[in-house]
């Protein structure tokens, strides 16, 4: 048989149990809405391993791109690299900086080539070599550096400059095969100059002197032997002289392309 349902206003224990759910009384009260339930302690999360902050809320997408957009603003972008074979490369400083004293020397040199070597079928191939020659001699003056995107090329524009002259000049083809025989000589000596005394020049020296050993080659034996021999006296004179003024020391090194370069100019300019 059912209990009956207490009045409202009525007292149990002393206490009010009418059906006003909102009557703090009747709240927890042991026998009349139930057994209370316990409140529910925040859970500590230091005895599971995790560190204060651990049951945050996550950060917002909002957030996420807010510190991407920081992050990327305190990134440095390093600048890319220059393409080495390009007019914008840095060897090329030297000349770009310089647009008039190179005009000079170049309008200088293929001048007196003209007058030695007049108007004949291998002036195109020294006039060439006049123009690569100061460009490599400025830069080599500043930067200490021959870049092989201009001596590289030089050993074909040479090859096929002079082979397309040799057919049309007095004893071309001995004057070719000489001038192939002069490349691989002078590339030899600088070679095992290069392998025994490493400090005394660079391979970039080394890659220079094939090309103009093709030239002083072409001309003889006599422009090689002079050639060859201008290139170490007046290195060796402007070395002397920077000591004697105490503008270098003894074991400091100096840029030899230049003059590689002019001594090949004084021998072909006696025997062209």
């Amino acid at each position: 048989m059912a209990e009956p349902r207490p009045e409202p206003g009525a007292l149990l224990n002393g206490r009010d149990v009418s059906e006003n759910p909102q009557n703090p009384q009747n709240l927890g009260d042991p026998g009349v809405l139930g057994d209370p339930v316990d409140p529910v302690d925040p859970v500590d999360p230091r005895p599971l391993g995790l560190g204060p902050g651990a049951l945050a809320k996550p950060p917002s997408a909002h957030q996420d791109a807010r510190v991407g957009t920081e992050a990327a603003d305190e990134r440095v972008e390093e600048p890319s690299p220059r393409p080495t074979w390009s007019w914008h490369a840095d060897w090329t400083a030297p000349v770009r900086d310089r647009p008039l004293t190179v005009l000079l020397i170049a309008v200088a040199t293929e001048a007196a080539l003209c007058l030695s070597v007049g108007w004949r079928p291998d002036l195109a191939a020294f006039l060439y070599l006049g123009l690569v020659g100061t460009l490599l001699g400025v830069i080599d003056a500043h930067l200490r550096r021959l870049p092989d995107p201009l001596t590289l090329p030089s050993y074909l524009a040479g090859i096929v400059l002079l082979g397309a002259a040799a057919p049309v000049v007095d004893g071309g083809g001995g004057r070719f095969v000489d001038a192939l025989l002069g490349l691989a000589a002078l590339w030899a000596v600088f070679a095992v100059q290069w392998v025994v005394v490493p400090s005394a020049l660079g391979f970039g020296d080394v890659k220079l002197s094939g090309v103009l050993g093709l030239y002083l080659g072409w001309l003889g034996m006599d422009a090689w032997v002079l050639g060859t021999f201008a290139m170490f006296v007046t290195g060796g004179l402007y070395a002397v002289g920077l000591l004697v003024l105490r503008r270098a020391k003894r074991k400091e090194s100096m840029p030899f392309g230049p003059f590689m370069l002019l001594g090949a100019l004084i021998g072909i300019l006696a025997y062209a």
